[in-house]
């Protein structure tokens, strides 16, 4: 199976829309994610208007804390290829 990931999607910020529907499933705060991935709220919260991107070393603290892989965070759509 192949992950293909839509990367205009990606680079407008809606990509990072995947970080506010995984953090609401778990029910945390903005400030609660922060504190997980280890940075302040402001980042969370730019990184789900789109108006900043985490840092690839970043992501897979990202994905455990939401409790998802980087291939769901990032919006991959599984390819039957």
């Amino acid at each position: 199976m192949k992950f293909t990931y839509n990367a205009k999607k990606f680079e407008k910020g809606g990509g990072m829309n995947q970080i506010r529907k995984y953090r609401h499933k778990r029910k945390l705060k903005q400030s609660e994610l922060a504190l997980l991935v280890g940075v302040n709220r402001t980042a969370v919260t730019k990184w789900e208007s789109g108006e900043a991107n985490p840092r690839a070393e970043r992501l897979l603290k990202i994905a455990d804390a939401l409790r998802c892989s980087i291939d769901e965070l990032m919006g991959a759509k599984k390819s039957t290829r």
